[in-house]
C-alpha cells in the first residue's frame, strides 16, 4: 500500500513540476515576465527541484551577475534537469556580455564536447565563433563559423555565422574572400545580418580600392535604412566587425597563462608592405613584428606592435598607435 501512495505522489510531484515549467515557458515566450516571476512565487514552484528552480530564477533576473550565480547553481547542483543544455548556454552568454571572452571558450567548448547531439549546438558553435573572433584567434573563428554554414544551414545562426566569416577574412587582410561572403547575405533581404553585411561590403571594398562599390553599398544601406533604430545597430555591428575589444582578464590570470598582447596595426597580401610597415614603427621606438601565414594557397602579413605584458599597457599603446596613424586597430592575445 506504501508503495501505491509513493506511486501516486511521485507521478503528482512530476505532473506539477511538469505544469509549473510549462507555465513558466510560456511566459517567458511571451515576455510577461512578471507572471512568470508570480508563477515562481507560488505554492507550486516548491515541488520544482532546486535546479531547475535556479535555471529559472538566473533567466529572470534583471543584475546580469545574479543571474549567472543562479545558473552557476543549477548547473553545479550535481542534479540532471531538462533546462541543464540552456543553462550552459545561458551562462556562456553572461560570459561573453561581459568580455571574459576566455572563459566563455572554455565554457563552450567543453559543452560541445560533452554534447555533440544536442539540439543546441549550432547556437554554441556560433558563440564559440564570436569568442574566437574577439580573441584575434581568426583561423578558429573561421573554423566554427563554418561549421555553423555547412552543418546547420537551418539555424538561426546562419547568416549570422556569414557575417562572422566575412568579418573573419577582413580582419585577416583578405578583403576578396570578406566581400564574397557579406555578399552570400544579400540573397535574402530577412536576414538579420542583412543591413550589417551592406556596411562591411562597403568598408571591404574601400580597403581594396573600390570607391564607386564603397559609395554604392553605403549608399544602398543609407537609403533601406535611414536614421533610426536600425542606423545606431548597424554602426554599432560595424565598429565590432573592425574593431573587436581585447579579452578581459584580470591581472592575476595575466600572470598565471603568460598572457602576452599584442596591437594588431595592419594586414597585408604584400610581406613587402608589411615589412615597409614594420620598419617605419621600429624608427620610432615600437616593438614590431611581422606574422605570416598561408592559407588556400594565399599568404597575408599581420604587422604586430608588442608584446605587451599586460590588457591595461596594450590598451594604452593602441590608443597612442592610433592618434599617430589615424587608424582604428586590435588588441590580440598571443
Amino acid at each position: 500500500m506504501s508503495f501505491i501512495v509513493a506511486l501516486i505522489f511521485l507521478q503528482t510531484t512530476l505532473f506539477l513540476y511538469a505544469a509549473t515549467a510549462q507555465t513558466i515557458e510560456e511566459f517567458l515566450k511571451k515576455g510577461r515576465l512578471t507572471e512568470a516571476r508570480d508563477c515562481l512565487e507560488t505554492g507550486e514552484f516548491s515541488h520544482l527541484p532546486s535546479s531547475v528552480r535556479n535555471y529559472y530564477n538566473g533567466l529572470l533576473r534583471s543584475d546580469g551577475n545574479t543571474s549567472a550565480q543562479f545558473l552557476k547553481e543549477s548547473l553545479y547542483s550535481g542534479e540532471d534537469f531538462p533546462q541543464k543544455e540552456r543553462a550552459d548556454i545561458r551562462l556562456a552568454h553572461y560570459y561573453f556580455a561581459k568580455g571574459f571572452f576566455i572563459t566563455c571558450i572554455n565554457n563552450l567548448e567543453n559543452f560541445i564536447k560533452k554534447n555533440p547531439e544536442s539540439g543546441l549546438l549550432d547556437e554554441a558553435i556560433y558563440l564559440l565563433g564570436r569568442s574566437y573572433l574577439n580573441t584575434g584567434k581568426f583561423d578558429k573563428a573561421q573554423a566554427s563559423f563554418s561549421k555553423v554554414i555547412d552543418s546547420h544551414p537551418q539555424s538561426d545562426f546562419y547568416g549570422w555565422s556569414l557575417f562572422g566569416l566575412g568579418c573573419c577574412y577582413y580582419q585577416k587582410g583578405n578583403y576578396d574572400k570578406a566581400v564574397r561572403s557579406f555578399e552570400r547575405l544579400l540573397d535574402d533581404k530577412s536576414q538579420p545580418a542583412y543591413p550589417q553585411a551592406l556596411v562591411m561590403l562597403s568598408h571591404s571594398h574601400s580597403q581594396l580600392g573600390n570607391s564607386q562599390a564603397a559609395a554604392d553599398y553605403q549608399k544602398s544601406c543609407d537609403s533601406s535604412y535611414p536614421e533610426g533604430f536600425w542606423s545606431g545597430q548597424i554602426q554599432e555591428t560595424a565598429e565590432v566587425a573592425l574593431d573587436i575589444p581585447a579579452p578581459k582578464i584580470d591581472q592575476k590570470s595575466e600572470r598565471i597563462i603568460n598572457a602576452h598582447y599584442y596591437v594588431q596595426v595592419g594586414a597585408f597580401s604584400s610581406k613587402a608592405n608589411a615589412n615597409q610597415m614594420k620598419g617605419r614603427l621600429s624608427r620610432r621606438g615600437y616593438g614590431v613584428l611581422v606574422e605570416s601565414k598561408t592559407e588556400n594557397k594565399q599568404s597575408f602579413h599581420k604587422v604586430l606592435v608588442g608584446p605587451y605584458a599586460t590588457n591595461a599597457s596594450a590598451l594604452a599603446a593602441k590608443k597612442k598607435l592610433e592618434r599617430e596613424e589615424k587608424d582604428v586597430f586590435l588588441i590580440i592575445l598571443k
